[in-house]
């Protein structure tokens, strides 16, 4: 049994009992235990380490448990706060930031995004910077609180052995359930680089249409989110991951031609996978895998509510002589030219 399996039905059958006694004989005492959620991050990070199965397992076991307490902790009564809205206004901010482009080093460029709950769009820029990133905050503040000017985000740069790293955290100044941010950032990459892109926490939304950029390497180790992830053939080898907590949709467009072949460990309640041939209960495959020199390989460990994998169509690139022709016979169509007597004689 995957390690999937364990944190998965370990959550379940914890929270369903405490729930079910709570209901009958209620627990006295379990409020504060929301605080042992850290402890989550911890045995994620130490199973991610590890490489014996069993006790991989145990650890996955662990934290459905300490998952399904955190849950049931939050659902107990709490002291309720009134607090008076009526003075609040709603005001946004704006933080923008650029990473400039250095040519001097290596092609290979890895991008890591910690993220809270917020929207992220992720999309290839003209712009001549690596990458610049928008980013939007919304919020509820009184009239007599002092005004919060931090910046949304941090951007740590690393160049190690020649190649760029940059590890950008999306957790800024949020204080959850305060004052109602909804945050929102929009990622503009340079199409030259060689992109490893990672993306942790938790997202409410994720799309990126990265179809213009040479992807090597895309992995997602998030909570409940919805992902629209489109990727191009720029490269002759790319490769998606997922791992993690449920993800509720997922939505992954691949070129036409491109060989894909989509691995799983995972509880997919639906999927759809058009054109794709089942080799065995955990792989698919498109007719063209084996034979096409570019190919993308998926592999997924989750809890998956909906996945579709799908082909799109590619429009072909337009050559300037064929630009010119188009040109002409547009001007050609446009000129009502008719015969006059010395024509018509010629």
């Amino acid at each position: 049994m995957k390690g999937a399996k364990f944190l998965f039905g370990f959550f379940f059958i914890s929270l369903g009992l405490l729930t079910f006694i709570d209901n009958f004989n209620h627990i006295h005492g379990t409020e504060e235990l929301w605080r042992l959620w850290p402890v989550i991050l911890i045995l994620l990070g130490v199973a991610s380490l590890i490489n014996y199965d069993k006790l991989k397992n145990t650890m996955m076991a662990g934290i459905g448990i300490i998952s399904a307490l955190t849950i049931f902790s939050s659902m107990q009564d709490a002291p309720v706060y009134v607090a008076d809205y009526h003075n609040e206004k709603a005001y946004s901010t704006n933080d923008t930031s650029l990473i400039a482009f250095d040519s001097t080093l290596s092609d290979t460029t890895f991008l890591s995004i910690g993220a809270g709950v917020m929207n992220i769009n992720l999309m290839a820029s003209d712009d001549t910077s690596l990458m610049m990133i928008s980013s939007q905050n919304e919020f509820f503040q009184r009239d007599d609180e002092d005004s919060q000017t931090e910046s949304l985000f941090s951007i740590d740069k690393i160049i190690k052995n020649g190649t760029m790293h940059l590890d950008v955290d999306m957790g800024g100044n949020i204080k959850m359930f305060r004052n109602n941010k909804l945050k929102k950032a929009d990622f503009r990459l340079n199409k030259k680089p060689i992109w490893n892109i990672a993306l942790a926490g938790g997202v409410n939304s994720f799309n990126a249409d990265v179809s213009k950029l040479r992807i090597s390497n895309f992995s997602f180790d998030i909570g409940v989110s919805d992902i629209s992830l489109k990727l191009g053939d720029l490269i002759d080898s790319s490769h998606v991951e997922v791992n993690g907590g449920a993800v509720t949709k997922f939505h992954i467009e691949i070129p036409e031609g491109v060989g894909c072949k989509i691995d799983h460990e995972s509880v997919l309640t639906k999927h759809n996978f058009p054109g794709f041939i089942q080799k065995d209960d955990l792989s698919y495959e498109t007719p063209n895998y084996q034979s096409s020199r570019k190919k993308i390989t998926i592999n997924l460990e989750t809890g998956i509510s909906s996945i579709m994998v799908k082909t799109y169509k590619q429009n072909p690139p337009i050559s300037p002589s064929n630009q010119k022709d188009e040109k002409t016979d547009t001007l050609l169509k446009k000129l009502d030219i008719k015969p006059n007597k010395q024509s018509k004689q010629l």
